[in-house]
């Protein structure tokens, strides 16, 4: 078994359930951390959801964060350690396009 570290995956969206990390290996994967930032000088929102293959779409008990603050010109750190099995994902969405996402962690294969 190999463990592949590295940035899972990257986004910046106001749009419910876009897909920050899917783990297409086969072994599965474990999401150590997602950093949220906040670009601007107001207060946004974010949610992070994590959604199994058998799910059709992101519903609440799923959620992680939802309307969580990130202050302005800020970050949060969720340190977390998430199995992912093949097809599961972590969705995200932001009050703002100002939010960014960035999830590490490691491949399994």
């Amino acid at each position: 078994m190999a463990l592949t570290y590295k940035v899972l995956g990257t986004a910046s969206t106001t749009t419910g359930g876009t897909a920050l990390y899917t783990n297409a290996t086969s072994g599965g994967a474990v999401v150590s951390s997602i950093i949220v930032s906040n670009s601007s000088t107001s207060s946004r929102t974010f949610a992070v959801h994590v959604v199994p293959t058998s799910a059709t779409a992101v519903a609440n008990q799923y959620c992680i964060a939802s309307g969580t603050t990130v202050p302005a010109n800020d970050s949060i750190i969720m340190t977390l350690g998430i199995s992912l099995a093949s097809g599961n994902c972590i969705k995200v969405s932001g009050s703002t396009t100002d939010v960014g996402f960035i999830a590490f962690g490691a491949e399994i294969s």
